[in-house]
């Protein structure tokens, strides 16, 4: 059972509610538009490239995407695929960083994988603004020290969510 079943019970009456939801919202239309683009011949798509980004389960064609960005989860890293994903030009790897020791960590793992600091970006884990510079003051400066590059969390900044 999932964690959100509580919550589905007390505001809709049903425990199936949000997985519903999904199933409606992002499985189906997510097959629909695979099917029309399976019919579509590579030749014609070859022109249209534009960018991606995936939590680096799944391995994309790297000729289909203009950039791959790939942002693996601490529980659930494919180091293999990360292997196979660090030796194409149009691949990047951006590390969401909740602290020190979760720097380390990353750090750590690109070395022993052998990925180029230049195909790196660290980002500061935060849910909120104040959260976000707070991180950012101390990221910005290490990951500089260390030779990886910094990206901020916008859509935090300016309040998306």
């Amino acid at each position: 059972s999932s964690a959100t079943a509580p919550v589905a019970i007390n505001k809709f009456g049903d425990a199936y509610y949000y997985v519903k939801r999904q199933v409606l919202f992002g499985l189906l239309p997510g097959l629909v538009v695979f099917f029309i683009f399976m019919k579509i011949e590579y030749k014609k798509l070859k022109n249209y490239k534009h960018s991606i980004e995936s939590n680096g389960i799944l391995f994309f064609n790297t000729k289909l995407f203009k950039t791959i960005v790939i942002c693996p989860k601490k529980q659930a890293i494919n180091k293999n695929l990360i292997k196979k994903y660090k030796g194409f030009n149009n691949v990047y790897f951006k590390f969401v960083i909740e602290n020190l020791k979760n720097y380390k960590f990353w750090g750590n793992l690109i070395k022993k994988l052998e990925i180029k600091k230049s195909k790196i970006y660290f980002m500061p884990e935060a849910k909120d603004k104040k959260t976000l510079i707070q991180k950012s003051k101390w990221l910005t400066k290490k990951a500089k020290e260390d030779g990886f590059k910094f990206s901020t969390r916008l859509h935090i900044l300016k309040n998306f969510i």
